[in-house]
């Protein structure tokens, strides 16, 4: 477990940097402050050709790292810099949801399943106190 933990931190810190170096900072250029993505969120996705869901998002953040799950039973780690949140999913397709320019009350963007098949979709969280789980058939961590 420690070294699938590890293996993940490495994917999503790489997907990061890759991310940031497409958009226009330079090798030495470092984003450090963390976006404010902790607490919980209500999470609506739609699966190109699957269908939409919406379910609860509830993400522990320690400084830009993170840790969450969703009420449909997904959970996996995150990275949350100032322009950049993401969420990878350590089950399901284990899609990667990016966000770029996240606010403290609204991310949205695309996400992308990595393993088994190459389907994607789109995504809105909005913070909340409070969200519970309205899935129609599909699954946060991908289409079944």
């Amino acid at each position: 477990m420690k070294n699938s933990l590890m293996n993940v931190s490495r994917f999503v810190l790489g997907s990061a940097l890759a991310l940031s170096l497409s958009h226009g900072a330079s090798a030495g250029e470092s984003e450090v402050a963390a976006a404010p993505v902790g607490g919980s969120w209500s999470l609506e996705f739609c699966w190109d050709g699957f269908g939409c869901g919406t379910t609860s998002l509830d993400i522990v953040q320690f400084g830009p790292f993170a840790t969450f799950t969703t009420g449909d039973s997904g959970s996996g780690v995150g990275l949350a810099l100032n322009s950049l949140v993401i969420l990878h999913y350590q089950s399901g397709c284990m899609p990667n949801y990016i966000a770029q320019n996240p606010s403290a009350t609204l991310m949205s963007g695309r996400m992308k399943c990595t393993e088994g098949s190459t389907d994607s979709g789109t995504w809105t969280a909005t913070k909340v106190a409070g969200a519970s789980v309205q899935a129609a058939g599909v699954s946060s961590a991908g289409p079944r």
